[in-house]
């Protein structure tokens, strides 16, 4: 195997793109370890087929589109509350989400084993009916933030969310909290005890 040789980077910011054979600024690089080729050409290389290999298990596929949803909700949670607050809602360095796909499977499995919500099914049917929200969503969705709760749920919280603000999205997770503990069934939040374990389980598999 010949080793790649080490292109420094061009002074102004800029680094050289071995596909493209051009100067390109380094924002157009992936971000983690130093590489000569820039996001378009590691996504139609590399990228298409490592989604095309992870779509074709069904269970990845699931993964991927719910952790795609969240991603996406809170987004909007973030522009809402940029704008409740006043804040140019377009112009955001705020971390929308932390949470990964191993650690949704985790509390997809958590869910399924010990929820309140009546589930009994396999985590990825129970995945297809639900979403995942922030308990807070002014802070980013983590697993130690995060609960899972119906899509109908997910709606009337953002709604509450974009009228009435924190308390207002509070008070609405509170309820849907507590029905949860009757026969609605309509949250569940992991507890720092269960939250603990599924890290516990996911060092181990690493």
């Amino acid at each position: 195997m010949v080793k790649q040789l080490r292109i420094p980077d061009a002074p102004g910011g800029i680094r050289f793109c071995t596909a493209c054979d051009n100067f390109l600024p380094v924002s157009e690089f992936p971000l983690g370890p130093r590489r000569y080729s820039c996001k378009m050409h590691m996504w139609t290389t590399a990228g298409k087929k490592a989604r095309a290999k992870r779509m074709a298990d069904t269970n990845k596929r699931i993964l991927f589109r719910l952790w795609g949803k969240a991603y996406d909700d809170s987004k909007r949670f973030n522009r809402a509350w940029r704008t409740l607050d006043g804040i140019d809602a377009h112009t955001s360095n705020h971390a929308y989400i932390s949470i990964t796909q191993r650690e949704i499977e985790q509390l997809l499995c958590t869910a399924t084993n010990y929820s309140s919500m009546g589930v009994h099914d396999h985590p990825m049917e129970f995945a297809k009916r639900i979403a995942v929200v922030p308990v807070n969503p002014k802070d980013v969705l983590s697993l130690s933030n995060a609960a899972l709760v119906p899509n109908t749920v997910k709606r009337q919280l953002f709604r509450s969310w974009k009228l009435d603000g924190l308390e207002g999205y509070s008070i609405l997770f509170h309820e849907a909290e507590c029905s949860a503990e009757s026969s609605t069934k309509c949250v569940f939040r992991p507890s720092q005890e269960q939250i603990e374990m599924m890290q516990a389980k996911m060092n181990s598999i690493l």
